[in-house]
């Protein structure tokens, strides 16, 4: 089903596939996002801003409790009055603070804890109203039992008050701590859920990648085999394709076409076959064929049936030629070639009866001893003029006299081919004569061309050897440079290993890098665990110095009651408290700073988390390349090897053309021995002028080649004499 598919519908169905998988990816991580950001938001309104509200109603209980003791301890009536005004604005506001972190308790838990502390707040505010009631109607600094026992109480429901606070405050943090795992959690399956997601795509998107690239190369590859065979000649193709789409279309027009060229091949074969052998009635089976295959056939069978009847004419006129009937012609119309041949026939039929009934009447002249009778030559040509002019020689020459033979022969004996018999004879002296002419013409022509060929063989002697010359120094000068190449690539195979080496290294160095990252980042992870821990210890502090600073008030008030003798304890207590309210603040200071260094921590966990991954593909990129490199470093090994094989071949090359020269040069001492013995033969001065020079020309000095066996070296010898070189 998938193979059937168009490509183009392969290609789209994977795209989409891939932008499903994103859509999937992106979906899933926005919708977790949301929940994210919702879960921050219901900590930071419910959680945070909840235990903000109770830290500063707290805070403010505080505030209400040293304005009162401040107030007890007022030396004039206006600082007394503003010390309770101040009491009264900060348990209003503690007040504010507890209305505003109400609705922010949802739980049954909670909402018990905020009544209970809600019934404390108003046994305390009543408690308190009474005592700042009993402060402001009394004298400055004066104290009562009555005064005493209602500090007491109002300090014992502050007390009471700032334990349900403080139980407010610990449901709160474990609150933010359940959301904050809630949403660490969230983020995890989150995470998890996007990694599954984008690792599934990641598969599908090479393994579809993967069938596509099969299902589009494969058929390609095949597709470019058959065009390589249908390019070399060759028609036996077999190509398979089960699949209908582009690619298995074009394997089966090309397996196709194949079979039909097979069947006009095979037809064309079986033709010109059966045409060798003189059989020129097979034709070429046209069932199945169209378009120039089709064209082809029919070319070729028209060609064979014109063709035949045109040679079974001429083998009908010329068989009867051969049985001595001249009366046979062609008379059958023909163009072209076959239309010359037509007339040739015909012309060779006409001019045999013109020239044997010439023959006929010299032939009955002669025998009726009349040898003035000539044969007609106008309008013969070729054999047939050779014919009529023979005959008319023979005719001419027949009175040849005994005497000029024995003169002609006696010459012929002492090499000299300048004679010739030119009387004119009658009868069988004749014959004789064109006898003994036509012997010393056929030897004249015998050693003219021994002669020529003796130049000939001479001057291509000389060329050969330039030749073998000009190319043993090009050999050599190959050679040299086939060593320099081979050099070449011997300090290229040693910069390869040098990289390999190099890249081995970085790989080493990118390994560790990533195993020391990973170690980094847990160690930024136990560093943010501690810095956790510290914050919560500084928490421990703070509420210590919170204790610490009820404490000194307490004492404060203590030393009020003991009047002049408790002055310099109240000094005491209030420095303490003093103490208390500054290691309060920086703790708090420091729990900011611890948790921004909680923040920076996991910021750099991430961060190192990140980089893991990174430097492990270094890594991996550092692997590819050093294999890469070694693969070059092969492949250059192979090239070396392939040039130390060119040089020997450039070296065996050039001692073959040294051992070339060396024959040429006997091939041209055999060439001079030959013109020397052909000097014997004497002929007329034109001639003899030629062939004397000839020999001179042979026969002169050349200047010996030089030869060197070190190949590899190079061979010194003169330069080539360009002048008689022949150009390949």
């Amino acid at each position: 089903m998938f193979a059937n598919l168009k490509i183009g519908i392969k290609l789209i169905g994977g795209f989409v596939l891939i932008a499903a998988f994103s859509i999937v990816v992106g979906v899933v991580g926005i919708t977790n996002a949301g929940k994210i950001n919702e879960a921050a938001d219901r900590m930071y309104d419910h959680e945070l801003m909840g235990l903000s509200y109770i830290k500063e109603a707290n805070i403010n209980l505080i505030y209400v409790g040293r304005a009162r003791s401040n107030a007890l301890l007022a030396s004039t009536t206006e600082e007394r009055n503003k010390q309770l005004e101040t009491a009264n604005k900060a348990l209003a506001t503690m007040k504010d603070y507890l209305d505003k972190a109400r609705p922010l308790f949802v739980t049954e838990r909670g909402k018990q804890l905020f009544s209970n502390a809600t019934k404390a707040l108003d046994e305390y505010v009543r408690l308190n109203s009474t005592v700042i009631q009993m402060i402001s109607t009394r004298d400055l600094q004066k104290r009562d039992d009555t005064l005493a026992q209602a500090l007491a109480n109002v300090s014992a429901a502050a007390n009471v008050l700032d334990d349900l606070l403080t139980d407010l405050t610990v449901a709160k943090e474990e609150r933010a701590k359940q959301a904050s795992t809630d949403t660490t959690v969230m983020y995890e399956t989150s995470r998890n859920l996007m990694i599954g997601t984008i690792v599934g795509a990641t598969l599908a998107g090479i393994l579809l990648g993967w069938f596509i690239s099969r299902s589009v190369t494969v058929p390609v590859i095949q597709a470019m085999e058959a065009a390589g065979k249908l390019a070399a000649g060759d028609l036996n193709i077999n190509v398979e394709s089960k699949s209908t789409d582009e690619t298995g279309q074009l394997l089966n027009a090309m397996r196709n076409m194949a079979s039909k060229l097979s069947q006009v091949v095979d037809g064309q074969k079986r033709a010109v076959d059966a045409a060798n052998r003189g059989n020129f009635d097979v034709r070429v089976d046209l069932n199945g064929l169209q378009g120039f295959q089709k064209e082809l056939g029919e070319g070729l069978n028209l060609l064979m049936a014109t063709t035949g009847a045109s040679v079974a004419d001429v083998v009908r006129v010329m068989g009867a030629v051969s049985a001595g009937d001249l009366k046979q012609t062609i008379d059958k119309p023909y163009e072209g070639a076959f239309d010359e041949l037509k007339k040739y026939a015909n012309n060779t039929v006409g001019k045999l009866n013109h020239v044997i009934e010439a023959q006929k009447r010299v032939v009955d002249a002669a025998n009726r001893g009349n040898f003035t009778t000539r044969i007609d030559l106008t309008g013969l040509q070729g054999f047939q003029n050779e014919l009529g002019e023979g005959l008319n020689q023979l005719m001419a020459t027949t009175g040849a006299s005994i005497d000029d033979v024995v003169r002609v022969m006696g010459a012929l004996a002492e090499g000299d081919l300048s004679q010739t018999v030119d009387k004119q004879y009658e009868g069988s002296f004749g014959e004789l004569k064109s006898f003994a002419n036509n012997t010393v013409s056929k030897l004249l022509q015998v050693v003219t061309e021994v002669n020529q060929g003796a130049q000939s063989l001479a001057s291509a002697s000389e060329e050969v050897s330039a030749t073998a010359q000009s190319l043993s120094q090009a050999s050599s000068e190959q050679a040299a440079s086939v060593e320099e190449t081979s050099a070449s690539l011997e300090q290229m195979t040693a910069s390869i290993s040098q990289n390999t080496e190099n890249a081995k290294v970085t790989d080493g160095m990118a390994t560790k890098a990533s195993q020391e990252a990973a170690e980094g980042g847990e160690a930024v992870n136990a560093t943010a665990a501690a810095m956790k821990q510290i914050a919560n210890k500084i928490g421990i502090i703070d509420d210590i110095a919170y204790q610490t600073n009820l404490l000194a008030l307490n004492a404060a008030i203590e030393a009020a009651r003991a009047g002049e003798h408790g002055k310099g304890f109240a000094v005491v207590a209030a420095e303490v408290r003093k103490l208390a309210e500054r290691s309060q603040v920086a703790a708090a200071e420091i729990g900011e700073v611890a948790s921004s260094s909680v923040q920076l921590a996991e910021r750099a966990g991430q961060l190192l988390g990140q980089m893991v991954p990174n430097i492990k593909r270094t890594s991996d990129l550092v692997q590819e390349i050093s294999a890469a490199s070694e693969e070059q470093s092969a492949g250059v090994a192979q090239i070396n090897g392939a040039v130390q094989q060119l040089s020997q071949a450039t070296q065996q090359n050039a001692a073959s053309s040294e051992e070339l020269a060396a024959t040429a040069e006997e091939m041209s001492g055999q060439a001079e021995q030959l013109q020397r013995t052909m000097s014997f033969f004497k002929i007329d001065s034109g001639i003899h002028g030629q062939v004397a020079q000839l020999v001179r020309k042979v026969t002169a000095p050349r200047a010996p080649v030089r030869r060197n066996n070190d190949s590899s070296k190079g061979i010194v010898a003169p330069g080539p004499d360009e002048a008689h070189f022949a150009r390949f």
